[in-house]
């Protein structure tokens, strides 16, 4: 019965052979392939310019000056009411805000500009007519005016 047992657990440990050589030739296959498919598609590439562009909006407000009524400044009589007229026009591709700043310190009574403030002017022709009514300037005495604007968003 010794013998047959032995004979048995024989029977049942069968020695496996390793796997090693298999797992090393699908290793070794992966590295060519992995080789051999870089070196092939290395000789593709896709190229493109780096680069990006973008267009400024213009930005173009013209003041034109129309002059004194009925005369020219230097005629006018001492103490006599005088009206400027200009015309803001905005020639730019943006939209903007705009106004009449008289400097104070160069009229020597009221003036009143109107538009009063802040007044708007579309893009692309926008125009608004603006007038200065000056009571009792001194004959010949310049009147300082600066127009301010900024973009409307």
């Amino acid at each position: 019965m010794k013998m047959f047992r032995s004979l048995f657990f024989k029977i049942q440990r069968r020695e496996r052979k390793p796997l090693f050589p298999v797992i090393g030739y699908l290793v070794y296959f992966l590295i060519v392939t992995t080789i051999v498919t870089g070196v092939s598609f290395s000789k593709y590439s896709v190229n493109s310019p780096a680069g990006d562009t973008a267009r400024v909006a213009e930005f173009d407000v013209v003041i034109t000056p129309l002059g004194w009524s009925n005369d020219n400044i230097s005629s006018h009589a001492s103490g006599k009411n005088k009206v400027y007229t200009l015309t803001a026009a905005n020639n730019g591709e943006v939209a903007v805000r705009a106004r009449l700043v008289i400097d104070s310190s160069t009229v020597s009574n009221s003036c009143v500009v109107s538009p009063s403030g802040w007044f708007e002017l579309a893009a692309l022709g926008g125009m608004q007519n603006v007038t200065v009514s000056i009571t009792g300037h001194p004959a010949g005495n310049e009147v300082k005016m600066r127009v301010e604007y900024e973009q409307i968003d």
